[in-house]
C-alpha cells in the first residue's frame, strides 16, 4: 500500500487476488497479489468510505464520505458510472454492492441519524431506506448466508445498536 499517499480507510480482496484500497485523500488504487504491481488508480474529491469488487471481479466501486459512488470497469480501466446517494445519506460511512445495479449505503442522516439505503444504481435513485432508532453516528454493514441459505444482513451503530 505504499502507492496511498494518505490513511486506508477502505479495503476489500477478491480471490483472484486483487486488493482494492481507498484512502483519506480521495485515491482507490487497485493491486494485483500475483503480479505485484497496481491495477486500478483513480480518485474521489473526498475520502473513501467504501470499496468493492464485482462477485466475478470485473468491475470495481468506490464511495465517498459524501455519498458519491462511482463503478469501475476493471477489463476498460474506465469509470462505468456515477452516481449519488447524498440525499439519502449525506454523511456515508460503508458500502456494499454487486456492481452493477444495486448498493447499499450506511451512514448519518441530519434528520434520522443512522440509517441504511438501497440504491438503484441503473435507475440512480432511493428504492428504500432504513433508520436506526437509538444510533446517532455512522453505521457498518455485514451481509452473509444464513444457515437455510438466506441472505442476511446485519447493520449496527456506532453504539453497538
Amino acid at each position: 500500500f505504499d502507492e496511498l499517499e494518505a490513511d486506508v480507510t477502505a479495503v476489500c480482496m477478491h480471490s483472484s487476488g486483487v486488493v482494492l484500497a481507498g484512502g483519506a485523500d480521495g485515491q482507490v488504487l487497485g493491486w494485483s497479489t500475483d503480479r505485484g504491481e497496481v491495477v486500478m488508480r483513480r480518485s474521489h474529491e473526498a475520502s473513501i468510505a467504501g470499496v468493492s469488487l464485482s462477485v466475478e471481479g470485473a468491475r470495481a466501486a468506490s464511495l465517498d464520505i459524501r455519498g458519491e459512488v462511482r463503478l469501475w470497469d476493471l477489463r476498460t480501466n474506465s469509470e462505468a458510472l456515477r452516481t449519488s446517494v447524498g440525499r439519502c445519506i449525506p454523511r456515508s460511512c460503508c458500502l456494499i454492492t454487486d456492481c452493477t445495479s444495486w448498493a447499499l449505503v450506511s451512514g448519518t442522516s441530519p434528520s434520522s441519524g443512522a440509517a441504511v439505503c438501497l440504491w438503484d444504481l441503473l435507475g440512480q435513485r432511493e428504492a428504500m431506506s432504513w433508520t436506526l432508532e437509538g444510533t446517532e453516528e455512522g453505521t457498518w454493514l455485514q451481509w452473509g448466508r444464513g444457515e437455510n441459505g438466506s441472505t442476511e444482513l446485519v447493520a449496527a451503530g456506532k453504539a453497538g445498536r
